[in-house]
């Protein structure tokens, strides 16, 4: 289509998406949570990234799904354990890949800031969450807002 501007294709043409498989280290981490911090609470980390992707997100493979919840069989059970991304333009599928790349690196829970803020996200969609915990100036933990540091000191 891009050689030749005038063609066209036949009618039940479907053009080929671009899609991108990124293998998940689950060997070399076994004990390594990936699919709950692509997933997210409720699923609104993958939606998030399909959304400023525009991509489909998807794990697949060996283990994505639960045993017997099983549908119909779409053939890449016996896969690697994967994230499949498919787009519509290469771009896309790109952006895709630079925003669910850092989720594939495993990182010490005390420091991870990506799970921090999903346990938070999932708190608050919970309703457990204590905001009174948080200083609402800074949202440092450890203190009330009268006695924030970053606080105008002229308002103490």
């Amino acid at each position: 289509l891009k050689l030749q501007p005038f063609y066209q294709p036949p009618s039940d043409y479907v053009r080929e998406r671009p899609t991108r498989k990124l293998y998940i280290p689950i060997k070399e981490y076994p004990n390594y949570n990936f699919i709950g911090l692509i997933i997210g609470p409720r699923g609104n980390t993958q939606k998030k990234m399909e959304k400023e992707s525009g991509c489909k997100i998807s794990i697949r493979g060996k283990g994505s799904v639960k045993s017997g919840a099983r549908g119909p069989a779409k053939g890449d059970e016996e896969d690697e354990l994967h994230v499949l991304i498919t787009g519509d333009t290469d771009e896309q599928a790109d952006r895709a890949v630079e925003l669910c790349m850092p989720l594939l690196q495993p990182v010490d829970d005390s420091t991870n800031e990506h799970k921090l803020r999903q346990l938070k996200e999932l708190s608050i969609i919970n309703g457990t969450f204590r905001e009174e915990d948080y200083c609402r100036i800074c949202g440092e933990k450890g203190h009330k807002e009268h006695d924030c540091p970053t606080r105008d000191p002229k308002l103490r």
